[in-house]
């Protein structure tokens, strides 16, 4: 029960963490989609997300799900495409060959322009849940 409480725990702060970020994007963004502005766009998701180490990826998405702007160097995975499309949650949890992700997404202006995802990766924050867990489990055993 506590282990899991920690794993939420680690989950949440990721999931806001992911949310303040698509956020910000979704409100900086509507002035150049509506212009269709991509070297803006791009300088705004590159911008805004370089500074975390966590995020994979950052995409914007058209109201059809059609991928208009993207910060991964070469083409954006289909795979990814496809399940970003899947289904309208806020926070998808997944694995990749860059290991445990978490999706969060945002509409911009409530959907009509369409959508900022940012991709997470969850392997640092399940890592130190599950250390915290051990330590803390030790502690209980040990005291």
């Amino acid at each position: 029960q506590f282990i899991f409480s920690v794993k939420r725990s680690a989950v949440k702060s990721l999931f806001e963490r992911g949310s303040n970020l698509a956020t910000r994007i979704a409100a900086q963004t509507v002035d150049k989609l509506v212009v269709e502005d991509k070297l803006s766009l791009l300088d705004i998701i590159e911008n805004l997300s370089g500074t975390d180490k966590d995020v994979l990826y950052v995409c914007l998405t058209d109201p059809n799900g059609e991928v208009i702007v993207h910060t991964y160097n070469v083409t954006f995975p289909v795979y990814l495409k496809n399940f970003l499309n899947e289904n309208d949650e806020r926070m998808k949890l997944f694995r990749t060959f860059q290991g445990a992700v978490m999706d969060v997404s945002a509409p911009i202006m409530s959907g009509q322009l369409g959508t900022v995802h940012v991709g997470l990766s969850r392997d640092e924050s399940i890592a130190a849940s599950r250390q915290l867990a051990i330590i803390l489990v030790l502690g209980l055993v040990s005291g």
